[in-house]
């Protein structure tokens, strides 16, 4: 079954294109970006006579350079046209293989576009005032977006221990949102789980007696991380606000 259900192949190639996903999911591959790209493919395939198949000039214009595309989206492109071209030859309907030799180079024309200092205030800013949701977007991005910030410089410095602790206790614990953000940063400090992760947590996934960790599920696992004594007493105070529960033993049982 196709697993992207809000598109359907419309062009005169449609039925290959049905067949090609199947073919890949059946075999195991998640084929998520090649199946957006052969989408791209059959829109264009509309402009061009395939009634005898995959014609070259459909997949030069399919290859053809984008002014913002780095090496490795046409990589991506080239990768996408040749598993269909290949498909359709092996069912005998005549296509035009391209080869990865048609892959310009692109790293030395590239430019990257560098954010004034101003230009990262801006969006930092923009991140700060994100209106809550029922994905805790709210939460998570103004760390993401730091974070991102953070690790994209070229020299990393670590912070240290005083700096670490001055960030951890930034929050305060004076309201409700600041005990609840200093435990978000100190279960990401000492477990060093991923955000996503973080966000999908569940109060059955927290453990607060010996050993204390939590279960964190990521990339298609499940894997428990540790936390410190400072964490557990953060998390069981904010844990009681949510869950409005004075029984430790029923909250330490996820009966929220």
């Amino acid at each position: 079954m196709l697993k992207n259900r809000d598109e359907a192949f419309t062009g005169p190639l449609a039925a290959h294109f049905y067949g090609i996903v199947e073919e890949r999911h059946r075999m195991g591959f998640k084929f998520g970006e090649e199946e957006r790209l052969l989408h791209e493919l059959d829109r264009m395939s509309v402009e061009f006579d395939c009634q005898e198949g995959l014609p070259e000039e459909l997949v030069r214009k399919f290859m053809e350079q984008k002014p913002n595309w780095h090496q490795g989206t046409q990589e991506h492109h080239v990768q996408a046209i040749r598993i269909f071209a290949l498909y359709l030859l092996r069912h005998d309907i005549p296509a035009f293989l391209v080869d990865y030799t048609s892959v310009t180079d692109l790293h030395e024309d590239y430019k990257p576009y560098i954010f004034t200092h101003e230009e990262i205030n801006r969006i930092f800013e923009h991140a700060d005032h994100i209106r809550a949701n029922g994905q805790q977007s709210h939460v998570f991005y103004p760390v993401l977006f730091r974070v991102r910030y953070a690790c994209a410089r070229k020299t990393v410095r670590f912070l240290t221990e005083e700096e670490t602790e001055h960030l951890l206790s930034a929050p305060g614990q004076d309201s409700r949102k600041g005990r609840r953000d200093t435990a978000l940063l100190c279960l990401l400090f000492d477990s060093a789980a991923r955000v996503q992760e973080l966000a999908d947590l569940r109060v059955k996934d927290i453990r607060l007696s010996v050993p204390a960790q939590i279960s964190l599920t990521g990339k298609a696992h499940q894997s428990n991380a540790p936390y410190r004594g400072r964490c557990k007493s953060l998390l069981y105070p904010r844990l009681s606000e949510t869950c409005r529960y004075k029984n430790y033993r029923n909250l330490r049982k996820g009966k929220c």
